[in-house]
């Protein structure tokens, strides 16, 4: 998956695919969202019971699914744009990155103004705006 030709995004996981793999945006997505769902319903990784303890992992799991949705908010803004501008869906769009963006602010998930690649610009000027 592509955000731009110098930001391209490879899957890997631990389980099908351990070595970086080039995939269309599509399958890119549908592998993301099959293992943050997978990851969210792990109560090892997740535990939904009050006084049960996150793994110390947590932390990191936290930034490398972030960081992964990430991207799928870079392909968009870079590769299709101009058709959320002509749904009339551009304000919603910058909302709900706004609000993505404030929250890894806020909780310290992104490490460095590199994590933002190819949509630094508009990230710099959503936390200026605030």
């Amino acid at each position: 998956m592509k955000a731009t030709d110098e930001f391209e995004y490879l899957w890997q996981d631990s389980e099908n695919f351990k070595r970086p793999t080039k995939m269309s945006a599509p399958e890119y997505i549908e592998h993301l969202m099959s293992w943050v769902q997978g990851n969210v319903d792990n109560e090892q990784m997740f535990p939904s019971r009050i006084g049960v303890p996150f793994p110390k992992t947590f932390p990191s799991l936290l930034r490398q699914i972030f960081k992964r949705l990430y991207r799928v908010y870079a392909h968009i803004y870079c590769h299709h744009y101009p058709v959320v501008v002509h749904l009339g869906l551009e304000p919603h769009l910058n909302t709900s990155f706004k609000h993505y963006v404030l929250f890894i602010d806020e909780h310290k998930l992104a490490s460095g103004k590199d994590y933002w690649g190819p949509l630094g610009d508009l990230v710099d000027s959503m936390l200026r705006s605030d």
